[in-house]
């Protein structure tokens, strides 16, 4: 595969210098506090290093740059010395490179990027590289473990994927952080996700399977479709020829094309008394979306062509990698294989790969090459290439990780992930509608192996359903009992309605669930009805404050899910965060008589502040020669009747207490002693 901006001679400076084609990785970089103002597009020519220091003296980093004149070349150099070269007209503005350097001495280097341009033309960049850098190691990435489908483990798609944007567009349209201009995260942005292989997997090789990694769309807008087994009747054929625009979709090549198969009626429900898993509603002809303004492959404003360009295609970097454990605290990231979806626009590729549509595992397939560089495949010999993985010395799980970043263009790339053995490579189809069928009529046979794939903490996600929808968000345990998450929606509009439902699939939805954004209604964690924007009004903008869920402490297990109506091609996206540290209690108000009497029942209540404060509390009431009460509650308000049994002055105390901290209230009560009641007197004459 051409890469258009690796070009000119590779010069040798201090040690080995090793040029690979790898995009930097994110480096579980933290995202700031959401903003609510836009930034200025981002257009300064700009130089990344990450990381941009190490323990040496043998070091590895990525060097990253976006923003360069195309029609400039641009000098690459370390410690002054000359390291790369890439002529005018031969890049895209941008570039990323692995640099590896052997016997680097202690102290700070310098990595300079500057163009060939002269007098306002020149432009320049300097970021400096520390060697070493306080002990700090490479260690694998923390965060939520987010499902990414329905479907995952079977590897079918039918009513969502996944999509990025590349970097040369607005945040608009759905993603977030992708766009160099993004408020919350400027620059270059990555998504990772955590691949666990499970203690008992029986395989050798793990095949780790994109789909349709390529940003490419094809023309043809009339199709023959077939029918799974089960939806097959005298009303509903085998076969079908239908049309794009006429029968889902739009017949404009820029935009997607996903035709209604119709095993789906149009009140949502599957012919023949069918649940939604069990039938395939949609026939996939596109699904990238064609976008970007101004000159290709985009100015960072949003837009899109006409007709069809893919100048302004994404190409979408994918890493696999895993950790390597060197000693008992000294762990390594290693790289294995690397992967650069094409655009087909001539220029930065061919378009060659057999992408389009298909399942495929880069290296291992026919027709779709790793990056060069790579030192494996997308099938990973868990025998050979994974020496020292690091493993959960509780469970006995292995992890692999999987980078996934917008390299260049505007256009919105739609994807998705499946990881298990490579046993089915022989019978399983690889283009996604073949695929989709087969696995329906013969369930089971593409099955992950207990193998399961994660996004850490943000889900870039594509709805391809116009109706309520149940989607699995995170797996749980009894571990997860009382446990506290906040999940936030992007850019929830086109299509997408409220409310969103949150409950888990082990307890009925009457005995727990927490239904957010009913118009009138306050929201269940406390929030009065209209602070937060609800789905189909959240453009441009998170769902502020994040929903907050705690979790039953009667929870064993299962799956938290979400019930939403996501609308058809709408980009979106979910943050799952799993609280660790709980925002604690500040303020407990107690209210209740000032004196009461012997043999008399008195109330006292308790209002915790803040409003935000996270669940569970810990209700523990004390009076005075009484046995102290404890209640956990998920309320911010308990309340506590009490007899008085001998007069006096007495106290009520209340400790309350949650995962974040504990503040104590008293209360003195004037108990006034025992009431007499007396009887009016008679007196009789005596007889």
């Amino acid at each position: 595969m051409r890469k258009f901006w690796f070009v000119g001679s590779v010069l040798f400076g201090v040690g080995l210098l090793i040029f690979s084609l790898v995009l930097a990785n994110a480096a579980n970089r933290s995202v700031r506090a959401l903003e609510k103002e836009a930034v200025a597009e981002v257009t300064a020519p700009t130089l990344q290093l990450i990381p941009d220091c190490s323990s040496g003296p043998d070091i590895q980093f990525n060097v990253l740059g976006f923003n360069w004149d195309v029609a400039e070349g641009i000098v690459l150099q370390w410690d002054g010395v000359d390291q790369l070269l890439l002529p005018a007209n031969t890049h895209s503005g941008s570039f990323s490179y692995t640099w590896t350097f052997t016997g680097v001495a202690d102290g700070q280097h310098e990595v300079r990027a500057f163009s060939t341009g002269v007098g306002s033309e020149y432009d320049e960049a300097v970021q400096n590289y520390t060697v070493p850098c306080g002990g700090v190691t490479d260690a694998p990435p923390s965060g939520t473990d987010i499902i990414i489908s329905r479907q995952a483990d079977e590897g079918i798609i039918s009513t969502s994927s996944q999509s990025v944007f590349g970097p040369n567009i607005c945040v608009h349209y759905g993603d977030p952080f992708s766009p160099w201009n993004s408020p919350w995260q400027p620059g270059a942005y990555t998504y990772q996700y955590r691949i666990k292989i499970p203690a008992g997997y029986a395989h050798d090789v793990v095949r780790v399977e994109l789909f349709d990694p390529d940003s490419m769309n094809r023309a043809d807008n009339t199709h023959t479709i077939t029918r799974t087994a089960n939806a097959v009747s005298p009303s509903l054929p085998l076969t079908s020829t239908l049309q794009c625009g006429i029968n889902g979709g739009s017949s404009n090549r820029k935009n997607p094309c996903i035709l209604r198969t119709g095993e789906v009626d149009g009140s949502g429900t599957p012919v023949g008394g069918l649940n939604l898993d069990q039938v395939n509603p949609n026939w996939f002809v596109r699904v990238d979306e064609n976008r970007g303004a101004g000159a290709a492959p985009g100015n960072g404003q949003c837009g899109s062509p006409a007709n069809y360009n893919p100048a302004f295609n994404t190409a979408t970097f994918f890493q696999l990698y895993y950790f390597r454990q060197n000693a008992p605290d000294v762990t390594e990231r290693v790289n294995l294989a690397a992967y650069t979806g094409q655009t087909g626009d001539g220029v930065r590729d061919a378009g060659d790969h057999n992408t389009d549509l298909r399942w495929v595992s880069p290296g291992a397939d026919a027709g779709v090459p790793v990056d060069p560089g790579s030192s494996a495949t997308f099938e990973v010999d868990l025998t050979q290439d994974t020496l020292n993985i690091i493993t959960d010395t509780t469970t006995g799980d292995r992890y692999l990780y999987l980078d996934v970043t917008g390299l260049s263009g505007a256009s919105d790339n739609n994807f998705e992930i499946w990881a298990g053995p490579p046993v089915y490579t022989a019978t399983v189809p690889s283009e996604v509608n073949a695929r989709n069928l087969y696995l329906l009529d013969n369930p089971g046979a593409h099955d992950s192996a207990g193998v399961k794939v994660y996004a850490l903490d943000y889900l870039p996600q594509d709805s391809k359903w116009t109706r309520p929808l149940e989607i699995p968000l995170v797996d749980l345990t009894a571990a997860d009992a009382g446990a506290i998450f906040r999940i936030s929606l992007y850019d929830s509009d086109a299509g997408s309605r409220p409310p969103v439902t949150f409950f888990i699939d082990t307890i009925p939805e009457g005995d727990w669930s927490m239904t957010f954004g009913m118009p009138g209604v306050d929201d269940p964690d406390g929030l009065p009805d209209g602070v937060r924007c609800r789905p189909g009004s959240c453009s441009t903008q998170w769902v502020d404050p994040a929903y907050k869920l705690t979790l039953p402490v009667t929870l064993t297990g299962g799956r938290l899910m979400a019930r939403y109506i996501g609308g058809f091609s709408d980009s979106y996206g979910w943050q799952v965060e799993r609280v660790v540290t709980a925002v604690p209690p500040v303020k407990a108000n107690i209210t209740g008589p000032v004196s009461g009497t012997v043999g008399i029942t008195d109330t006292f209540s308790a209002f915790v502040t803040p409003i935000t404060v996270d669940w569970p509390l810990t209700y523990t009431w004390q009076i005075d020669g009484q046995a102290p009460l404890v209640r956990v509650s998920d309320k911010t308000m308990d309340s506590v009747d009490v007899v008085w049994t001998s007069g006096g002055n007495h106290t009520v105390a209340l400790r309350v207490t949650n995962a974040g901290g504990e503040i104590l209230s008293t209360e003195t009560t004037i108990v006034a002693g025992t009431r007499f009641y007396y009887l009016p007197l008679i007196i009789k004459e005596a007889q």
